[in-house]
């Protein structure tokens, strides 16, 4: 089998941006993160951070990623991260 051949089966198919429709760019893209560790990544792997609506999906980031900074990133990866629980006593 070709290189070709193998890249062409793995490839995705398309899918189109769901929320844009209903948002503008700046309101799926928030704010950058800015930490210790966001500023590390910056440095070593060029990687950015970033807040992300919560009904976001990686579509939308791509497409609001291309639109507002004329870039378009290899890989997108989202974390949902929760509250932290307090406990009482």
């Amino acid at each position: 089998m070709v290189f070709k051949d193998i890249l062409r089966r793995r490839a995705k198919k398309q899918v189109t941006p769901q929320l844009l429709g209903k948002m503008s760019p700046y309101q799926v893209l928030g704010l950058p993160v800015i930490t210790e560790k966001a500023f590390g990544q910056m440095e070593q792997i060029n990687a950015y951070t970033f807040l992300v609506h919560s009904d976001a999906t990686k579509p939308d980031v791509v497409a609001s990623l291309l639109y507002i900074y004329k870039v378009t990133p290899i890989s997108v990866r989202m974390v949902n991260v929760g509250k932290k629980v307090r406990l009482r006593r």
